[in-house]
């Protein structure tokens, strides 16, 4: 079968560049990944259609086309659409028939299209809507995270719903979902609550059945097993652990070195809460005196040190505030930063932690359409809060 992956916002590339440091590029792109290669694998041939685009910040992504070594049914496609560089995926609405557009004239010119589209995130289900007006091909949808959990998590006060909504566009990506469910072969969710809570929000009464069965596909998160794992070693393993114990000589006194370890590892964003679990460490003087925390907050490896444009604008925003409530408790003795610029090095990270510091995982966010963090972390022997 040939599967077309509609991606408008995704970024992908065989280094997996840039991955958790920016909103788009966080967890859909691992799990799109992983799926388009294991389907390849089965012998089905697979596009990852995405956007292409020239930008100096984000060099990788200005080919046509790519792939990952070894994977020869999996292809990474990219078509223009609208400016020439990056785009955020709230700003990418008004480019979106010029991007379907593209899709269609690639295959044209190919001489053969997809038998079906998956389509991942609003504006990916968008786009299938759109495929299927001109062509009816049918897709499957997965919505990954939904405007209405954002919506209801953000937008507290009257007074800001105004500038929120018109930041995330929910006008837009709700308006899409509604569409996406509609129309949509299948919709796939993570787990039932996915589908009967947060597919039977209000906002999307008219568009969906929650009670539909026929038209839902539960498939349960997973993670990669030749990563994550306690019993792999990775061709950094070593080095990893050098790193992780020379920054716990660096900044976490002898006296609470043999203490355990908590870690959290996300990309700085208001979902992500990072800020509850340091504000946790602040107001108990038990947790403070039974464990240590340690942040990985990106690839600078001494954020708290050299944070000089380390963070975007919005995620300054929210380092200084963690960094704010360090100092103002005084938990520097008990709180360090890592650094893993890669899967592999996260997942050995986590095996040592988790055998030499009895390390444990903690979920801050809000909300966790995957769970695939606390499952990776878990796989490689760490438990999970």
């Amino acid at each position: 079968m040939h599967i077309g992956f509609l991606n408008p916002q995704g970024n992908f590339d065989p280094l997996d560049s840039h991955l958790t440091q920016h909103p788009d590029f966080g967890g859909q792109l691992v799990y799109v990944k992983e799926l388009a290669i294991q389907l390849g694998r089965l012998g089905h041939k697979v596009d990852i259609l995405t956007r292409r685009f020239d930008d100096t910040s984000w060099p990788e992504y200005s080919d046509p086309t790519d792939g990952w070594p070894g994977e020869e049914n999996v292809r990474v496609i990219r078509l223009e659409c609208g400016p020439e560089g990056f785009v955020e995926k709230e700003k990418l609405w008004p480019y979106l028939n010029e991007w379907v557009a593209g899709v269609r004239e690639f295959y044209q010119e190919e001489g053969s299209s997809p038998d079906i589209y998956t389509a991942h995130y609003a504006d990916g289900g968008m786009a299938a809507v759109l495929l299927q007006m001109r062509e009816e091909t049918p897709f499957t949808f997965t919505g990954h995270s939904l405007g209405s959990m954002k919506m209801e998590r953000l937008i507290g006060d009257d007074n800001e719903f105004d500038i929120l909504a018109d930041r995330y566009r929910f006008d837009y990506r709700i308006a899409a979902e509604r569409c996406s469910f509609a129309q949509a072969a299948a919709i796939v969710t993570s787990s039932d609550v996915e589908r009967r809570e947060h597919l039977g929000h209000h906002v999307y009464s008219g568009s969906i059945n929650v009670e539909d069965d026929s038209k839902f596909c539960l498939i349960p998160p997973g993670v990669n097993p030749d990563i994550f794992g306690t019993d792999i070693v990775s061709a950094d393993e070593d080095k990893i652990i050098a790193i992780i114990e020379d920054t716990i000589h660096r900044d976490i006194p002898a006296a609470r070195r043999h203490l355990p370890m908590v870690i959290c590892s996300s990309r700085l964003a208001p979902k992500k809460n990072i800020i509850g679990l340091v504000r946790a460490w602040a107001e108990s003087e038990t947790l403070m005196a039974s464990a240590n925390l340690i942040i990985s907050l990106n690839r600078n490896p001494y954020p708290f040190y050299a944070s000089e444009g380390a963070f975007t604008p919005k995620e300054k925003v929210i380092f200084d505030e963690i960094r704010e409530l360090i100092d103002e408790r005084n938990l520097w003795p008990c709180v360090m930063s890592l650094s893993m610029a890669t899967q592999a090095d996260l997942a050995a990270a986590y095996r040592h932690l988790g055998r030499a510091h009895r390390g444990v995982f903690a979920l801050t966010a809000f909300h966790e359409p995957f769970g695939l963090s606390p499952l990776e972390a878990m796989a490689c022997g760490l438990p999970a809060v």
